[in-house]
């Protein structure tokens, strides 16, 4: 692991912002874009960046966690909170309605709006990644939660421009997520919460749990487990 310190320029030791953090930093330096003189070197170099920042990531994980967290009776950070309801934003992803704290949501826009480059070489390190963008100063990661929870993917040329992005804040930087439609926002009762149980399926390996509504199910999404434990 001392290597993969080297190549992030962190100690061991090193908190999962700081990880984040200089990882972005790195990423956008010697992105080969930037470098279109020696792209065949940048991308190397990209490279080896994110796979130091993978490995780095999942021990500063283990070593923060020291167990597995369950729900309901050990809820992670993201659902909770002193009071009897949670205000989500509900998004749709083929035919499932999904929810995201608001807490979490930094904005809103359109694919449209954004220029959309690709992430082609980060594909081994982050399967889902659907391509990366700057916005307010920073590269965001854009994600295909289409194909990371097994569902329709998501649509390309044209139609993509009707899609919208969910810019979510975790870790104090953001990710955007590819999603087919905004349905608003709730409050959620808690006791409406539900563990999601051992469905079929990959959908449920990053829902933190269900909400039962008087509109159906809603998986509550785990940002943590979407980024951070992708299954292998």
């Amino acid at each position: 692991m001392k290597k993969h310190y080297e190549t992030l320029g962190i100690a061991p030791g090193a908190s999962r912002l700081e990880i984040k953090k200089t990882a972005r930093c790195l990423i956008m330096k010697f992105h080969p874009d930037v470098h279109s003189d020696n792209k065949k070197f940048y991308e190397e170099k990209i490279k080896k960046i994110l796979e130091a920042y993978q490995l780095v990531m999942e021990e500063a994980l283990k070593d923060e966690n020291g167990r597995e967290q369950t729900f309901p009776d050990d809820r992670s950070e993201e659902f909770a909170g002193d009071s009897d309801t949670v205000e989500v934003l509900l998004i749709r992803l083929s035919n499932r309605s999904l929810a995201l704290p608001t807490r979490h949501v930094r904005e809103i826009i359109r694919v449209g709006d954004v220029r959309i480059e690709d992430a082609g070489l980060m594909a081994d390190a982050f399967p889902f990644l659907a391509g990366i963008f700057q916005r307010n100063g920073e590269i965001t990661m854009l994600w295909n939660l289409h194909s990371q929870l097994g569902v329709r993917e998501a649509p390309i040329s044209s139609e993509l421009g009707k899609s919208k992005i969910v810019v979510a804040d975790w870790d104090d930087s953001g990710v955007g997520f590819l999603v087919d439609d905004i349905a608003g926002i709730i409050e959620l009762n808690r006791e409406e919460m539900e563990a999601a149980g051992d469905g079929a399926g990959n959908e449920y390996a990053f829902l933190e749990g269900i909400a039962r509504t008087d509109n159906g199910d809603v998986g509550l999404l785990s940002l943590s487990k979407l980024l951070y434990n992708l299954p292998v």
